[in-house]
């Protein structure tokens, strides 16, 4: 949730620490604060858009990648392989 927050400020070095920390949970908590999107592409998803928003272009396609693995059929994380792909290429 830290991590949703700081998305909303733009606060991308926050969003990676906490995405980051997140993804260090290796073992699914039975407790009820234990939110399913924690689980599948969202801290990918996010961490993607925060390494590009700092101009980490290779992380983030790096985590892009990951997102789209955990939910192949999302037009969106495509898109945004794609473009960041591009924006590799260009930067190269």
């Amino acid at each position: 949730e830290t991590a949703n927050i700081m998305y909303k400020n733009k606060n991308w070095q926050g969003v990676i620490f906490f995405c980051e920390e997140a993804l260090k949970i290796n073992e699914k908590n039975l407790s009820y604060i234990c939110e399913p999107f924690a689980w599948g592409s969202r801290p990918y998803d996010l961490l993607a858009i925060s390494h590009y928003q700092c101009g980490n272009y290779k992380k983030s396609l790096e985590y892009a990648k990951k997102a789209l693995i955990k939910e192949p059929d999302n037009a969106r994380l495509k898109d945004n392989v794609t473009a960041i792909e591009n924006k590799c290429n260009e930067s190269e």
